[in-house]
């Protein structure tokens, strides 16, 4: 959650200085989104997708061993999308369990299965709302010693 008062910069050092997050990984993907510019902007004042990917950032860069995402590529564009796809397969050392309610971007992260949940209340309304749900155990990609 951003506090509407402060700057997308201030919000982000509040964290940091909690020491949750990891200022490098902050620092990188707000270059990677291209949030730099808007760094001085009141959070209150950022588009609904700038504080979505903020948090999104907030989430990866921290030293959880379990994070999750509902709806991450909600509101995205697709370069955006594609971008966070790669930061979320960089990530490693943890467990990411993410929701969507589109399979195909579900299936970017490249997952082993797939879960699919459908509201039984949705089945008696004739309403067909299906969501996706998958838990990903992401580990450091393996180094020469490993391999031997």
């Amino acid at each position: 959650m951003l506090l509407g008062d402060l700057s997308l910069e201030q919000n982000l050092s509040y964290f940091i200085r909690l020491g949750s997050v990891n200022r490098r990984m902050v620092n990188q993907m707000i270059v990677s989104f291209g949030l730099s510019r808007r760094t001085a902007v009141l959070a209150r004042h950022l588009t609904v997708s700038e504080k979505h990917i903020t948090q999104i950032i907030l989430a990866l860069a921290g030293s959880n061993r379990t994070v999750i995402l509902d709806e991450p590529f909600t509101g995205l564009t697709q370069e955006q999308t594609l971008k966070l796809v790669k930061i979320i397969r960089q990530k490693n050392d943890c467990t990411l369990i993410v929701t969507a309610k589109s399979k195909a971007s579900i299936e970017m992260l490249q997952p082993h299965q797939v879960l699919t949940i459908q509201s039984k209340q949705s089945q008696y309304l004739g309403v067909n709302n299906v969501g996706y749900l998958i838990a990903l155990r992401l580990k450091p990609w393996p180094t020469a010693s490993d391999q031997v």
